[in-house]
């Protein structure tokens, strides 16, 4: 009975460490947008020139 509630604990820390690790990596690649940001659109008018719309 004490092996498998040991098993058991050991088993949810490694499951809550692995999804820290996953969601600070994907954090990494996808992080939020700060606030108040707003999409937009950059158009390349002449070369050196980029507009925003």
């Amino acid at each position: 009975m004490q092996r498998k509630l040991f098993l058991l604990i050991v088993f949810i820390a490694m499951v809550a460490v692995f999804a820290s690790y996953v969601y600070a990596q994907l954090s990494r690649l996808f992080p939020f947008p700060p606030l108040g940001s707003k999409l937009s659109v950059l158009t390349a008018i002449d070369y050196p020139r980029v507009e925003k719309r």
